[in-house]
């Protein structure tokens, strides 16, 4: 302020002389070429350090916007220095205006001076962040200024929140949840879709980012501040949970799993403690897949391993276990499987998907890992090798009946007059038989190709005796949970080496 008048509305002479002082420093540069032609320099999308131009226009641009513009701001925003935007509270006031008018923000991407601050944090640092949520608080726009989000394809729904766990702040973070920031704000641009190329799939959420970026506290802070808690049983776009997401970036290295597997037992033991009625791994994506189903058919090994011999000690959850162990003996112990959406007494089962999933990796091995091991020997043993037998024994009369109607041919060209012979009438119907047997082949393998055949009423029928008593007692769910099985402890390097127990099972 001079003389009682705002700072931009000085004489036009001191004007006049700070432009030419500006001409004089920018000499013949192409930067004073372009704002000698009325032309101003923007950033592109997100926050790169790639400029685009564009005309100005005159009848936008008001005597003040000099004071402060979007230029002036967001240099302060992305350099930390809080001095530059000094003044800027009253320049506010007294034009009306606020920090998500259109004259302080990107109108290519909606990018705001807080997104712009958070995205240019020098270790975990930018003071300007909190100058400017003070300035929006002051003028009645803190909430929207927070939840400000980019509107352009690539970055849509990006807010403040997602940046500050993505730079690793979890004091921005907090600070951000205690002023309003919405928890359930979804990123949903291209760049955060699943798809070949430059992106990151993250499953879209806060609470997901924080999953998948491997930040325990700020996830913990996330389900259980007081301020507003994230609910982990939201989806994104695909219909995927916080679970989903973790076992979409699981990568089956050591380490990745490791850190995946501890992830995703936090969140399931914490939404445990604050929500019971609601079972986090029972909600399913758009495609109909639990995060058990998705790991498997996404051939996610190391996390599915997890998954089906997870094993909680803990009296409180260990309802959220899938293995309980009976007893040990030595190298052996005896355990209980929880077999829900694995056995093929229910549509889409895990078994289903890792059998019929030709195009699912490491399939073989998956099929090793137990309870799935020995869930198909004992089909094996109760049913499956007597229907191999059968389809066996029709496959080979089949073959004959083709091979005798194929060596018994007529001779000359077709079609053939049946003949009063019981070797022509023999021929006849082996022709028919041949037929009848190539076109229920042919369909057979369309309807295979097409999707996952039911399971039959047999096989149904066997799989639903593996309930029994003893299994009920460890858990409230009526779902149905495998007979005992004992395993030798095969994950021992050089434990058992030559003694059988690392090749199979023991079955009690």
């Amino acid at each position: 302020m001079s003389d009682g008048q705002p700072a931009d509305t000085a004489e036009p002479n001191s004007s006049q002389g700070e432009q030419e002082e500006e001409e004089e420093a920018g000499g013949n540069s192409l930067d004073w070429l372009l704002k000698a032609n009325g032309s101003e320099r923007i950033p592109a999308p997100m926050d790169t350090n790639v400029s685009i131009t564009r005309q100005s226009i005159p009848a936008i641009d008001s005597f003040y916007s000099k004071a402060f513009s979007r230029e002036k701001v967001f240099e302060a925003a992305s350099t930390g220095n809080t001095s530059q935007l000094d003044g800027l509270l009253d320049y506010l006031r007294v034009h009306d205006k606020k920090l998500t008018s259109p004259q302080f923000t990107d109108e290519t991407n909606g990018k705001t001076a807080l997104l712009k601050a958070l995205l240019n944090l020098k270790e975990g640092r930018n003071d300007t962040v909190e100058v400017l949520l003070d300035i929006a608080e002051k003028t009645s726009d803190l909430e929207n200024l927070i939840n400000a989000s980019y509107k352009d394809p690539c970055y849509k729904g990006q807010t403040a929140l997602h940046i500050a766990i993505e730079r690793r702040s979890f004091d921005h973070v907090t600070l951000l949840v205690q002023k309003g920031a919405d928890v359930q704000a979804k990123a949903s641009g291209k760049f955060f879709q699943r798809h070949a190329g430059l992106g990151f799939y993250f499953g879209e959420l806060p609470l997901s980012l924080a999953a998948c970026t491997n930040q325990p506290s700020t996830v913990s802070f996330l389900m259980e501040n007081s301020s507003r808690r994230a609910d982990s049983t939201d989806r994104d776009s695909q219909g995927n949970t916080v679970l989903h997401a973790l076992a979409v970036i699981a990568d089956n290295t050591t380490e990745n799993t490791e850190m995946i597997a501890k992830m995703y037992d936090q969140i399931l033991t914490q939404h445990n403690k604050l929500e019971k009625k609601v079972q986090l791994e029972t909600i399913e994506n758009n495609q109909g897949l639990t995060p058990l189903k998705l790991a498997a058919k996404l051939g996610k090994i190391g996390l599915f391993r997890h998954l089906l011999q997870r094993e909680f000690k803990d009296e409180e959850m260990r309802p959220l276990s899938r293995k309980f162990t009976e007893w040990v003996y030595g190298p052996v112990h005896s355990s209980l499987y929880d077999m829900s959406s694995i056995n093929t007494d229910e549509h889409n089962s895990v078994l289903e998907i890792i059998v019929f999933g030709s195009e699912i990796p490491n399939r073989p091995e998956m099929l090793q890992i137990q309870p799935l091991r020995s869930l198909l020997e004992d089909k094996w043993d109760r049913f499956a090798s007597k229907l191999f037998l059968i389809n066996f024994m029709a496959y080979l009369i089949y073959l004959t009946i083709f091979t005798m109607v194929a060596v018994y041919r007529k001779e000359g060209q077709p079609p053939f007059p049946v003949e009063h012979d019981p070797l022509d009438i023999l021929r006849c119907v082996g022709e028919v038989v041949s037929l009848l047997g190539a076109a229920g082949s042919s369909i057979n393998r369309l309807l295979s190709s097409g999707g996952t055949p039911p399971p039959s009423r047999h096989s149904t029928r066997m799989d639903s005796v593996t309930s029994c008593s003893s299994c009920r007692r460890h858990s409230s769910s009526s779902a149905p949970f495998c007979t005992s099985v004992g395993e030798g402890i095969r994950r021992t390097a050089g434990a058992l080496a030559g003694s059988g127990l690392d090749q199979c099972p023991v079955l009690l």
